[in-house]
């Protein structure tokens, strides 16, 4: 008699993290990302190590996502924790059936380590004591190091104080906070294609911008907070920026106001709001002292009480909980489309990050960003460690306006900074991130391919027509490629292996046009016009995919090799006398050969790789 499986833990979402995997889809990931630079590369096996070891002491982190009748819910999850190098850009949606189904994610690239969370889970301050867990185990494994404060690594149980809902706990039902009516100023710009998150970090002196700061007093994030509104306001004066706000969302760690050891979500937010008509926007001290005002009024326990309070009543409304998941989704998905035209970006700093003495000499800096979204097209995120300031802006915007205006104003103020960014318009890697494409580059490509489609679309037609023929093949030629375009988006959209649904859809198509050709008396037409064309599309298909993720390829090689070899089929049977109309079978062959070349020209090493590691030749 086979054994009962032993349940699995579960527990409710707490009240903000109820909303996310709502709202959440490819263009709104609800994604951040840490970043520990070491001063060494890293290996794969012990950083696999160390996340499978401090997984299992964060284990409020190993759990996946549940859908419930009323809400989503979180449930233990027994697989392991997947590592693997970088290779496409940060903050992208967090696909469960390709990540063992965890809400987090740990890649690699050189000397650095990221980890991405998805806010479901925990809110910046959980995640990076996650991240600094991984890094002190990755460390002490590969030096020997022998951590005397390794207690302040901590051991994060499923209790009820750990995993507790703060915002139920601390929320008062009479608070009620003040929401401004006005719609905020919303970025404008042409955006990446395939969801491409631009990064820009501005690296600032600590010292020097501290020293900046006492001299207007004002905080750090007051003074950067003022520098980004600035940056806004000029880079699109004349576009209604005067006319509507820029609103900078703050998120606020209510750790600091209540007594919480929650590694849930536990964070308010206040909302600075820039209005042109009442201040001067290409003033910095006249936004200073308004933003420092601002602060001042809103960054006080009672205000935050009523804006968190204000968001838990909206959570335990009546009529919001007993709406079945399906309603809440298409009710809340409207809800939200209309509260993102109130904020125009969003500035989270999680300040000083501190690690342990002996792990100091091994770490070089750490790194914060926040993936943008339709709304809020760039969102900025800052840490510091050592004397260094990391300022980052993560955007989706082909445009770097704000970027040059906020080091302009750092060379007017100056303070000394370098930029760095993730090159996506250029085709290179750098120290932090992988060439994933020339964003130029694929532009033109799909240029290319979009003009060839057409053209062949068009040849096809005119060729059938003045043939004469009564059989329509010109038709499936076109539906092919509109499969073709369709499925290489779907797969780009969707993040999975498109090229296995490819493979078992040509396969399966292939048999059942020879069946029914045979059914009906077998006329060859099946071998010589159906099946090269059905291969040919899937051959080009490939070839786009390959040409628009490259580096994505290695999950596509082995369902190629099966289609190329698969596409030899009816030359074979062309050869041996079985097939006739051999000018189609021709072209198959001939589109399915260059396909292969093409990919061993530019995936030659992945590919053997590939091959190897599935067939151990």
């Amino acid at each position: 008699m086979k054994e009962k499986e032993p349940k699995q833990k579960w527990r409710r979402l707490d009240n903000s993290a109820k909303l996310f995997p709502i709202i959440a889809n490819r263009k709104f990931s609800n994604v951040f990302r840490l970043s520990c630079v070491l001063k060494e590369e890293v290996e794969e096996n012990i950083l696999q190590e160390a996340v499978e070891k401090m997984v299992t002491i964060y284990n409020s982190f190993k759990v996946r996502m549940r859908k419930g009748f009323f809400w989503y819910y979180l449930e233990e999850n027994p697989k392991k924790p997947i590592v693997e190098k970088e290779r496409t850009y940060p903050c992208k949606y967090i696909d469960k059936t390709t990540n063992n189904e965890y809400l987090f994610k740990v890649t690699y690239y050189q000397n650095k380590i990221n980890l991405e969370m998805f806010h479901s889970l925990t809110d910046g301050n959980g995640a990076l004591e996650f991240l600094k867990a991984i890094c002190y185990t990755y460390l002490e494994l590969k030096h020997g190091l022998n951590l005397q404060n390794k207690e302040e690594i901590g051991k994060i149980e499923i209790n009820n104080q750990n995993t507790e809902d703060s915002y139920i706990k601390y929320y008062q039902k009479h608070l009620h906070g003040r929401n401004s009516s006005k719609k905020a100023f919303i970025l404008k710009g042409k955006r990446n294609l395939f969801y491409a998150t631009k990064v820009t970090h501005f690296h600032l002196s600590l010292k020097q911008t501290i020293k900046t700061c006492r001299r207007k007093k004002v905080t750090v994030t007051q003074y950067l907070t003022a520098i980004l509104i600035q940056a806004i306001y000029r880079s699109y004066q004349g576009e209604k920026v005067s006319k509507k706000p820029i609103k900078v969302c703050i998120p606020v760690n209510l750790k600091k106001y209540f007594d919480s050891t929650t590694i849930s979500n536990f964070f308010s937010y206040i909302t600075i709001e820039a209005n042109a008509k009442k201040i001067d926007c290409n003033n910095l001290d006249a936004i200073l002292e308004f933003v420092k005002g601002e602060f001042k009024s809103k960054l006080t326990k009672e205000e935050i009480s009523k804006t968190m309070s204000s968001t838990v009543n909206m959570g335990t409304n009546m009529i919001v909980r007993v709406l079945p998941l399906f309603l809440k989704k298409f009710t809340l998905k409207i809800s939200y489309q209309e509260i993102a035209k109130y904020t125009t970006t969003t500035f989270s700093n999680i300040g000083k990050i501190n690690v342990l003495k002996e792990c100091e000499p091994y770490i070089q800096n750490f790194y914060f960003l926040i993936a943008p979204e339709k709304a809020e097209k760039i969102k900025v995120g800052a840490c510091s460690y050592g004397d260094n300031i990391t300022f980052t802006i993560t955007s989706i915007l082909q445009e770097d306006r704000v970027e040059e205006e906020i080091s302009n104003e750092l060379q007017t103020e100056k303070i000394e900074h370098t930029m760095q960014t993730n090159e996506i318009y250029q085709n290179k890697e750098n120290s932090l991130y992988p060439r994933v494409m020339n964003m130029k580059k694929r532009h033109l490509w799909v240029t290319i391919l979009l003009l060839l489609s057409l053209l062949v679309g068009g040849t096809c037609l005119l060729i059938n027509s003045l043939v004469g023929t009564k059989f329509r093949w010109s038709w499936i030629v076109m539906l092919g490629i509109l499969y073709s375009w369709i499925t290489v988006w779907y797969s780009i959209k969707k993040n999975v292996n498109i090229a296995s649904h490819v493979m078992v859809q040509t396969i399966c198509v292939s048999i059942l046009l020879v069946v029914l050709d045979a059914i009906i008396g077998f006329k060859g037409w099946s071998i010589g016009l159906a099946l090269p064309i059905v291969l040919s599309i899937a051959n080009v298909t490939m070839l786009i995919l390959l040409i628009i993720n490259q580096k994505g390829y290695p999950k596509y090689a082995l369902y190629q090799f099966i289609i190329f070899v698969w596409s030899l089929i009816p030359a074979v049977l062309l050869a041996i006398s079985v097939a006739r109309l051999g000018i189609f079978i021709l072209i198959s062959i001939g589109i399915s050969i260059v396909t292969i070349l093409v990919t061993i020209i530019f995936c030659g090493k992945e590919l053997k790789e590939e091959l190897k590691r599935r067939f151990h030749f």
